[in-house]
């Protein structure tokens, strides 16, 4: 039987905020049956998407057991920044609706159970032949830590985790895999991105490929919002969404979303990659509405000339009703039974990750982003992430 085992850190400084909204990081260690400290194992890390978090039955009853269980593996899952914890202010102007649509209040069923107040709002979009809640009464919710930092944050969390791993449990360092879905594929690749020498095999499914403005700014910008979404007879309904946020479209904000903000977080740029031993094996929706599939396709044609790619396009063919279940946004897969998929093509193609990780090469990556270099470096000591502000360097010059 499985064990779980809890774990804070000092929570990491966000170096493009210059700020520290967070005292801890937790995350959460799920160790095989009969874990012995003596023997070497491999990691994973089990990253959750939008609407799940590290914590959810899923996740720590069924998903993480079940990897650690059948491979003898340990699986991580932390609780990144901004995970959409559960428990964040949400407010729903039940009034402003009913007066907005032409409802009676007694139209909601339960005004004290959100989710049914969203089952219902769909019903009411669905009945009226409307694909979205007027953004004039949308949703309003507070950021769990602020702002979203959409992947950087959350795959810098990871990383500071994996030191942490690294130094308190015998790892297997060529056996380090990173695994998610929609967003927590997004951070998977990111995290390669950032530190292309570490993972053996990154697993992702129809993950983001570049960052997006309507979670940066929590649906600020008009006709850019966050939402709720859910597919009605193949079609796909939404109730918009707008979050508390430090991020600023103001270009003389210290919080201003610049294209350097947006290259770090992009997965298309050459000039950003490292050849590696780094597998991927990558999946994705043909009729992906949320994240377009040409995004991916670009990103994969990338990959293709540093790392070893196993690439699907999930068709109408490809939806058998057990790994895909459908050709929306995740295609609603099994997660088990996509990572026994990849780790047996992974396996089958005698892959062994030979190289040192990047902690122990102690290496700096410099990622030039418009007029910002991101450095990251890497040592015994842990993760240190700076930024170098190449105008304001040339100035003094």
């Amino acid at each position: 039987m499985t064990a779980t085992k809890r774990c804070v850190l000092p929570a990491p400084v966000d170096p493009e905020m210059n700020v520290k909204v967070r005292d801890t990081l937790e995350y959460s260690l799920t160790l095989p049956p009969g874990f012995d400290p003596s023997k070497k194992y491999g990691l994973v890390f089990c990253i959750p998407g939008y609407g799940d978090d590290a914590d959810s039955d899923y996740q720590a009853n069924k998903l993480r057991p079940y990897i650690a269980g059948k491979y003898d593996l340990i699986v991580a899952g932390i609780r990144y920044h901004n995970d959409k914890k559960t428990g964040r202010d949400v407010t729903i102007d039940l009034e402003a609706i009913c007066s907005f649509y032409g409802l009676g209040m007694d139209y909601f069923k339960d005004s004290n159970n959100g989710d049914q107040i969203l089952n219902d709002l769909f019903n009411l979009l669905h009945s009226k032949k409307i694909y979205s809640l007027d953004a004039r009464v949308s949703i309003k919710t507070k950021a769990y830590h602020q702002y979203s930092s959409f992947g950087f944050m959350p795959a810098i969390d990871h990383l500071y985790v994996l030191y942490d791993v690294l130094n308190k449990y015998n790892i297997d360092k060529s056996k380090i895999i990173a695994f998610g879905s929609s967003y927590g594929g997004y951070i998977a690749c990111l995290l390669a991105k950032y530190a292309p020498h570490t993972f053996s095999l990154v697993i992702e499914n129809s993950g983001f490929c570049v960052s997006q403005l309507n979670e940066v700014f929590g649906g600020a910008i008009a006709g850019i919002g966050a939402s709720y979404a859910k597919f009605i007879n193949g079609r796909r309904y939404e109730i918009p969404t707008t979050a508390s946020t430090l991020w600023s479209i103001e270009e003389t904000s210290p919080y201003y979303f610049s294209d350097a903000h947006k290259k770090i977080r992009s997965l298309l740029l050459k000039e950003h990659r490292t050849p590696s031993e780094t597998v991927y094996c990558s999946y994705h929706s043909v009729k992906d509405e949320v994240a377009p599939i040409e995004l991916k396709d670009q990103m994969c044609e990338v990959l293709g000339n540093f790392n070893m790619v196993y690439y699907e396009r999930v068709g109408d063919k490809d939806i058998d009703g057990i790994l895909f279940k459908n050709l929306n946004h995740a295609m609603d897969a099994s997660l088990r039974r996509l990572f026994d998929a990849s780790l047996q093509k992974y396996k089958k193609a005698g892959y062994v990750k030979q190289s040192p990780i990047d902690f122990d090469m102690e290496v700096n990556y410099g990622f030039p982003c418009s007029d910002k270099i991101y450095n990251f470096y890497y040592s015994n000591q842990g993760l240190k992430v700076n930024i170098e502000d190449i105008w304001a360097d040339r100035q003094e010059q």
